[in-house]
């Protein structure tokens, strides 16, 4: 137990020195078995901003080794650009000209 923290806070330290090397899926399935929980986890991703290659064999990898699915869902968002989002209708002169008329009560 002692040699797996060891060895996942050598990990860890590595890679906040900014080592050349990106975390890897292995690196999170064996921080996962030395039970570091999903904050430590979630921050590794999120710091290393790459871009993971997640298939479904890798998504059941993950999951049989017991990496949570907030994890997961990290792991496949990671490094990619939200899909942008679908403007909402626009308002047509016919509706603006319907609208009533604001009243501004002065004293």
């Amino acid at each position: 137990m002692l040699r797996r923290t060891v060895l996942a806070l050598l990990i860890i330290v590595a890679l906040a020195a900014g080592r050349a090397e990106a975390v890897t899926i292995r690196d999170l399935i064996e921080l996962t078995k030395a039970g570091l929980s999903d904050q430590v986890l979630l921050a590794l991703i999120e710091v290393d901003r790459g871009v993971f290659a997640i298939d479904t064999a890798t998504v059941k990898q993950l999951k049989d080794a017991g990496v949570s699915e907030a994890v997961i869902v990290a792991l496949i968002r990671s490094g990619r650009t939200p899909r942008p989002q679908e403007p909402g209708p626009v308002p047509t002169a016919e509706y603006t000209a319907t609208r009533e008329p604001e009243v501004i009560a002065q004293d």
